[in-house]
């Protein structure tokens, strides 16, 4: 019985869900394909190996022959003596094998071998085919690997390369870094707006003494001042990278904050110089104005250069941020193609084990329902007779056969084989019966009793032309090809030459031309070269062995003559050729190859139809009588070749 499912997949949890299953048939084809799989060598010639079957004279029985069938039953039965009968049981999925031999116990023996030999053999392909597709996954998983591999040093490079081992931790940082930068800017632009006010605030009170206004004047102009500031700038962002960088105490740092105390106290004593008079000793409330505003200039140099190192600072950070996003970027991309290699390794390593495990099942879509048994009667065993009883037997079965099938070919039969189904047939006159006659009569060009059939013929178509041409146009045609007309018209022309008449012989089958063979002559030149206009008509027309007679050949054999064979130009021809010959003849193709045939008999003042026997059947004929009825109703007869002359 055919298994559409084994049930062995369903207690394996890593094997594919649709594993034995016989998707790739439809079920109704199933049983015929598993019909067929018994026929091939592989199972059927192992059984005969490994039971060592032969038949009676000894041989190793064939595995062709093991199989029986209606026309091996003789065989078996008179030689063989062994075999096997496979079956499907009704509609269902269940076949039946039957094993015979002349030895019960060994066609028990034959059955049980080829069910277990059928299986194993159905088993042995999904085996196979799970090899193959392991052997593929180990090779895939091991690619797979070192892609993976390759993968996981390119990430681990450009984390090294990068320094992106904590990229989140250090976005997370340059983030805080960034917040904390502007808290601190915005804290130095509100104390730098405050300061800038305090200043202005210090001007204003100050500017109210003329004096003070004019000492504003000369401070802003005062070189030593600007100088000053300037390297009071410099020193400030000096101490703001060493404060970045070093500590506190470090020697630098402290110098740097000496250099900045010293250049201050310049700046303030610059300051005090410029704005120092009569009213300052006087009056102690502008001295402390003037010290304010001394104090109030460097802190807004103080601010500025903290606002700008801010500014820097942020910026930097920013394009830091800009960095750690494109390192992210590159991260994420072999984070991803890590990820993707992985997912596929583990994806290929399962489907190996899975393919592992399937190689290890026997998954056969098949199991033995009964195992075989003799019948229950021996009457129903088959009767291996005595040879020559079978041999009587066969020959009078084969007897009775064959006359049956005789009498069924006859009544099917409709080929014109004898005068009577011709002249049943047609009602035409016959002008001549060309008999039998053994081949090396047909080889002789002398005279023979074969020739006086073409006389008969001659004498016939002189009673039958009634024309007052000098020249006489004869087309001999037939139905089929191999019916003779070829030797009929090269024997009538050499008949109607040797009655004293000059008669040119045209071989106007441009598809198979045979003329020149009969003659004896080269086929290069001829009809298809004067029709192309290649060569002249004298030069196509070649003597034969017979004086009076001279013939055209065909020349190239021509695919389609329809093509060249215009009417125009035949009728040219048959006009120049009648001026120098008594009689013209036509050998042209069979009708059944084309219409070029009725062609050339339109321009006949006769025609003659030859007949084979036994080549074509009676409806033919009276098409093609129909269609020369039609073309030209001057022909003369018909000849009826039972000699077969090709």
């Amino acid at each position: 019985m055919i298994n559409a499912r084994n049930l062995q997949v369903d207690f394996i949890s890593n094997l594919p869900a649709n594993l034995g299953q016989l998707s790739f048939l439809e079920a109704r084809n199933v049983p015929d394909t598993y019909l067929s799989l018994f026929n091939i060598s592989p199972i059927l010639a192992k059984v005969i190996q490994e039971l060592d079957l032969r038949d009676s004279k000894g041989k190793t029985i064939n595995f062709k022959d093991l199989q029986i069938s209606i026309f091996k039953i003789p065989s078996m039965i008179l030689r063989q003596k062994k075999g096997i009968k496979i079956k499907q049981i009704g509609a269902s999925e269940t076949l039946e094998i039957t094993g015979y031999s002349d030895d019960r116990d060994q066609a028990v023996k034959i059955t049980n071998t080829v069910a277990k030999t059928f299986l194993d053999f159905l088993g042995n392909i999904h085996k196979e085919e799970a090899t193959a597709a392991r052997l593929i996954l180990e090779q895939q998983l091991l690619n797979s690997e070192k892609r993976l591999q390759l993968a996981e040093k390119a990430l681990e490079r450009y984390k090294i390369k990068n320094k992106a081992t904590n990229i989140t931790e250090q976005s997370e940082n340059l983030v805080t870094s960034v917040y904390d930068l502007k808290t601190q800017k915005g804290n130095t632009e509100r104390s730098l707006t405050e300061t800038i006010s305090q200043l202005s605030s210090i001007k204003k009170k100050l500017s109210t003494e003329p004096e003070f206004y004019k000492s504003e004047e000369i401070l802003e102009i005062n070189p030593t001042i600007k100088e000053h500031k300037n390297a009071l700038r410099s020193l400030k962002t000096q101490l703001a990278r060493h404060s970045t960088e070093l500590t506190p105490a470090h020697p630098e740092v402290k110098a740097t904050l000496a250099q900045i105390d010293a250049i201050e106290k310049i700046i303030k004593e610059e300051i005090l110089k410029t704005f120092s008079s009569e009213t300052m000793a006087r009056n102690p409330y502008y001295r402390t104005l003037v010290e304010r505003y001394g104090d109030r200039e460097i802190d807004v140099l103080t601010y500025s250069v903290r606002k700008e190192l801010l500014d820097k600072a942020i910026k930097e950070k920013y394009k830091e941020l800009g960095n750690i996003a494109k390192k992210e970027r590159g991260l994420n991309r072999l984070t991803r193609e890590v990820d993707i290699l992985n997912t596929q390794y583990r994806a290929i390593k399962t489907s190996l084990e899975s393919a592992k495990t399937a190689e290890n099942i026997n998954i056969a879509n098949a199991v033995i329902i009964q195992p075989a048994s003799t019948s229950s009667t021996v009457k129903k065993d088959i009767y291996f007779p005595r040879k020559k009883l079978g041999l009587i037997a066969s020959l009078a079965l084969g007897s009775l056969f064959g006359f049956l099938l005789v009498l069924f070919l006859e009544y099917t039969d409709n080929k014109i084989r004898t005068i009577k189904d011709l002249t049943q047939a047609i009602t035409l006159p016959i002008c001549r019966v060309i008999p039998r006659v053994r081949a090396q009569i047909l080889k002789e060009n002398s005279s023979s009793k074969f020739d006086d059939h073409f006389w008969n013929i001659k004498t016939h178509l002189d009673l039958s032309i009634s024309t007052k041409e000098t020249c006489r146009v004869i087309a001999i045609l037939s139905t089929s090809r191999g019916e003779g007309k070829t030797v009929v018209s090269k024997h009538l022309a050499m008949i109607i030459a040797e009655a004293g008449q000059k008669v040119l012989l045209v071989d106007s089958n441009l598809r198979n031309p045979s003329l020149h063979k009969l003659f004896g002559l080269s086929n290069s030149i001829g009809l298809v070269d004067y029709f192309e206009g290649k060569r002249e008509l004298q030069e196509i027309i070649l003597p034969t062995h017979q004086e009076r007679l001279k013939t055209i050949l065909c020349g190239t054999v021509y695919s389609n003559p329809l093509k060249i064979i215009h009417p125009f130009k035949l009728s040219e021809l048959i006009q120049k050729v009648k001026t120098e010959f008594d009689c013209v003849v036509f050998d042209t193709p069979a009708v059944h190859d084309g219409n070029d045939a009725f062609v050339i008999s339109s321009f006949a003042d006769c025609i003659l139809l030859v007949v084979a026997s036994g080549y074509i059947s009676d409806t033919e004929l009276q098409k093609t009588l129909k269609a020369l009825q039609n073309i030209n109703p001057s022909y003369a007869g018909i000849i009826f070749n039972k000699a077969i002359l090709i």
